[in-house]
């Protein structure tokens, strides 16, 4: 395989997500603080692929911003993402501004964060090999049957 190909196959199991959780009222107004959710995902189905260390980014817009100003890096809970596995944060965000023309804004919705997943792939398990076998070998029982029929041993 080549390594592009490679490399984009492996980043396609690696996921990004977020969900606005806390918030007053049913709508974000301008200037309202609110909590982003943002989860990370191994989306492997093969037991090699695992991430260590994810990290994500969160990158303010026109719109929203990270309470912490501008972009901000962290660890997400777990250290290691397993197939299958998520882990998430929660950033907590302020609405900056909301889409200036009324017309777009009813059929639009603002862009509150750039999300981006960092993480290593587990090479040692990934590169690990193994093929097992099972032996087969008579085992004698240890005595000779005697022409006169009286075993030995």
């Amino acid at each position: 395989m080549h390594p592009e190909g490679f490399y984009s196959s492996m980043r396609d199991y690696l996921r990004v997500s977020a969900t606005v959780t806390r918030k007053v009222g049913s709508s974000i107004n301008v200037g309202e603080k609110f909590t982003l959710r943002v989860s990370g995902t191994n989306m492997a189905s093969i037991p090699q692929i695992v991430f260590l260390n994810p990290r994500i980014a969160v990158t303010p817009t026109e719109y929203a911003r990270p309470l912490d100003g501008g972009t901000v890096n962290m660890a997400l809970t777990d250290t290691v993402l397993r197939p299958g596995e998520s882990s998430s944060v929660d950033i907590k965000m302020q609405a900056l501004s909301e889409i200036p023309d009324w017309w777009e804004d009813l059929f639009s919705r603002e862009r509150v964060a750039g999300l981006t997943i960092y993480a290593s792939l587990d090479q040692d398990r990934f590169f690990r090999v193994w093929n097992s076998s099972v032996v087969h070998h008579e085992i004698d029982p240890g005595w000779i049957l005697t022409r006169s029929g009286d075993s030995e041993r």
